[in-house]
């Protein structure tokens, strides 16, 4: 029944309803749809960052890391997904893989916020603990639009003062 009605409807459609699912807290049944989605159109940033979503509401950040980062090699994707691909995969202590989410930003102003984030968490990794807290600093005073990510970045912040550094 559901492989029916799935065959009748857009990737858009599909879309619509695995953001629903995975709204709904119904994992399961969003990935079943996302890869419906992405077996009609692999090349989609849209279904490819949406399959990072489902990915990560199921635990599995490797899978999401994935689907971020290919969504984030396609014109017209938000230069956030690569930002967030980054993130997961430093979790994921694949650093390499990181740093090459993060190129993508190397186009963006010196000043901007997700810039300045990349370059502290790279210095972060890279255990430069000043150019760390400089750039994360300078990312929370020009980020006015997403608290959540100031806070995330306040985090690392915390754990160079727990450490002294």
């Amino acid at each position: 029944m559901l492989r029916i009605h799935l065959e009748s409807l857009s990737v858009e459609e599909i879309r619509r309803q695995a953001l629903a699912a995975c709204e709904e807290g119904r994992g399961e049944a969003a990935l079943q749809l996302v890869r419906r989605a992405l077996a009609i159109e692999p090349n989609d940033w849209q279904t490819q960052e949406l399959a990072g979503v489902v990915f990560a509401q199921l635990g599995d950040s490797e899978q999401a890391a994935k689907h971020w980062e290919r969504a984030s090699q396609f014109a017209g994707s938000p230069i956030f997904t690569g930002f967030q691909a980054g993130r997961v995969w430093m979790r994921l202590g694949q650093d390499e893989a990181a740093k090459r989410c993060w190129l993508y930003l190397a186009d963006l102003e010196e000043a901007h916020p997700l810039r300045l984030f990349a370059t502290g968490l790279q210095a972060l990794m890279a255990n430069d603990w000043v150019a760390c807290r400089e750039n994360l600093e300078k990312g929370i005073s020009a980020n006015t639009i997403m608290e959540s990510l100031n806070n995330d970045m306040r985090g690392h912040l915390r754990e160079l003062d727990k450490r002294g550094w």
